[in-house]
């Protein structure tokens, strides 16, 4: 689980990209960055997880 500030984040990008929901590197190592996340491969991790149980 990851604090709800970082869940905010992701999901804000997420609802902002409901029709490809698939960041690319370097959206992953931005929202790393901007969610404090060790690295983008939990970004990754998140968006996989995100899109089955949002989609």
């Amino acid at each position: 689980n990851f604090p709800k500030e970082t869940v905010d984040e992701l999901k804000k990008w997420f609802e902002e990209h409901i029709m490809h929901p698939y960041p690319d590197d370097s959206d992953k190592e931005l929202l790393a960055e901007k969610t404090g996340l060790t690295t983008a491969q939990q970004v990754s991790y998140w968006f996989v997880n995100a899109r089955k149980r949002i989609w």
